[in-house]
């Protein structure tokens, strides 16, 4: 059988493996070539991940506390703020070992709700939310129950299957797979599968009518379980 490098006319292998993107290079050598983590080629490759010219720039916007953007903001403005910039580290194959990364992971760890999901809202983004409203005529009839119980609606409602998988896919890359946070929110993934086998927002109201999975809101879990999970300790007699 023949393999995917004998269907191309010329091999990209010599691009991949170029040094002016230790990122592309750490993959290749592990993924493409399954050279194993221990190789040296690969061990040089992952510590230029850090002095890469994308992630150090990624990091030079981080804050002190570990996030990015606004600290009640995880979510807005997308691909800026703290869980898309985290997603994007683990892309290129940065992991908890450094202590940035392990600041920033712990930030949105600490953001998980009670159900185990993640959502696009923080309380006091939330809380901001509905002060902006009640300053609105038209929109104060939406502004119903009492302030608290709106809030924690609407953080609730938008606790993504989509945001959720890609956190969970992120924290297995950096080396998280052990934590029992992203077991819970894996755990959350499952008990949230739609009967068709896809996953769906089950909060958002936008949703409620709805029986069918969401594509994307599908693709995100699958890409968290379909990650590598570190081997479980054996037991001692």
């Amino acid at each position: 059988m023949s393999s995917w490098q004998d269907l191309l006319q010329d091999s990209p292998i010599a691009w991949l493996l170029e040094k002016e993107n230790p990122s592309v290079r750490y993959f290749t050598l592990r993924d493409l070539l399954d050279l194993s983590i221990g190789d040296s080629q690969v061990k040089v490759a992952k510590e230029a991940i850090p002095a890469s010219n994308i992630v150090a720039k990624i990091l030079s916007k981080q804050k002190t506390e570990g996030y990015w953007e606004d600290p009640n903001s995880p979510y807005l403005p997308k691909y800026k703020s703290t869980y898309w910039q985290v997603m994007i580290l683990a892309q290129l194959g940065m992991d908890k070992s450094d202590k940035r990364v392990q600041k920033a992971c712990e930030f949105i760890l600490n953001l998980q709700l009670d159900e185990d999901g993640f959502s696009m809202y923080t309380r006091e983004k939330a809380l901001e939310k509905y002060e902006w409203m009640r300053s609105r005529t038209a929109l104060k009839e939406e502004l119903q129950p009492e302030p608290e119980t709106w809030v924690q609606s609407l953080v609730t409602e938008h606790q993504y299957s989509c945001l959720t998988g890609n956190i969970c896919a992120a924290m297995l890359r950096m080396g998280y797979g052990r934590d029992p946070r992203v077991m819970k929110a894996l755990k959350w993934l499952v008990k949230i599968q739609n009967r068709d086998g896809g996953w769906l927002c089950p909060y958002w109201k936008a949703h409620i009518k709805d029986t069918h999975g969401c594509f994307y809101g599908t693709i995100c879990p699958l890409e968290a379980f379909s990650e590598r999970f570190p081997k479980p300790i054996a037991h001692q007699k």
